[in-house]
């Protein structure tokens, strides 16, 4: 359903109103539900100079959960959807951040929607450059560039996960933190402690280790050591996300279900392989900050 209404704003009457940075701003009213949404569209041709237009559109109805259409103009992705599914791989990398493969739906291999559509939406608005890579069908894979700087659009960003008194996802620009520093790559900072008390509330942990890219919050890493801790951070997980995905191997949150198109922005997970084990490690990451960290330097 998501995915139809993304393509009926792509063909909706466009009133440009104006413009900002590299992006064209245009509004669709929709009268009769009294609504009206404001679509940031940029439209770029091949690094190479030669193939089809794609268009990046933003669809923001100031709800805090904007979508985002890429469309290719008389072209189309080669193997896409794969076969069987609705999905298919785009290469995406923001700014100096690693090249990741991201999952898109699309119906038709022209339309595609990244399907953590809202997380993609916020690091559009965090970044100044985005990089795609699309295999198209008779020109093999091409790569677009897009200024995407300047891009204000409201995003959801709960719920408000809080490890060691730092909020997933917020800026501390000024950061004073008593753990001792183990990391320090450019903007990617982080700090780590055994024996430490306060990580989720008054819970003391076996061993934490929390980065920060240039000054946000963006993943923490928990050892419990014990079952009252493992158990005290399960229920404030489940607290703040809700019951776990019953889907799979080890305790995850959100649990997005069977969605196509999912609209968190945070995550978390008890990396396990076994029941009772306590010295196995919590993940819990921010999905909007994580495309931005570049890739670990070579040793």
């Amino acid at each position: 359903m998501i995915i139809k209404f993304f393509l009926a704003l792509t063909f909706a009457p466009w009133l440009v109103s104006s413009a900002q940075a590299e992006w064209k701003k245009s509004e669709i009213k929709d009268e009769m539900r009294s609504e009206t949404t404001t679509v940031f569209r940029q439209t770029e041709m091949p690094i190479s100079g030669t193939g089809p237009e794609v268009t990046l559109m933003i669809l923001d109805k100031d709800d805090g959960h904007p979508g985002v259409v890429l469309s290719l103009d008389k072209g189309k992705a080669d193997g896409c959807p794969s076969l069987d599914s609705s999905f298919c791989k785009v290469s995406v990398k923001f700014d100096e951040g690693k090249v990741r493969e991201e999952n898109f739906s699309t119906d038709d291999g022209v339309h595609l929607v990244p399907t953590q559509v809202v997380s993609f939406a916020g690091t559009v608005t965090k970044a100044k450059r985005l990089f795609i890579e699309v295999d198209v069908k008779g020109y093999g894979p091409l790569q677009y560039k897009f200024q995407i700087e300047g891009l204000a659009v409201r995003i959801d960003r709960s719920p408000r996960i809080k490890i060691y008194g730092y909020e997933l996802g917020e800026s501390y620009p000024n950061l004073e933190i008593s753990l001792q520093q183990t990391k320090s790559e450019g903007l990617d900072v982080c700090y780590s402690g055994s024996d430490v008390a306060g990580v989720v509330g008054d819970v003391k942990v076996k061993k934490i280790n929390i980065c920060f890219y240039n000054g946000v919050f963006y993943t923490a890493l928990i050892i419990p050591g014990t079952k009252s801790s493992y158990e005290a951070i399960v229920k404030y997980l489940k607290s703040e996300f809700g019951k776990p995905d019953p889907d799979r191997t080890y305790p995850s949150w959100p649990d997005d279900g069977d969605k196509v198109i999912n609209r968190s922005t945070k995550r978390a997970a008890y990396v396990t392989f076994g029941k009772n084990r306590f010295g196995d490690f919590f993940v819990i990451s921010d999905d909007i900050v994580d495309p931005l960290i570049p890739e670990a330097p070579k040793p």
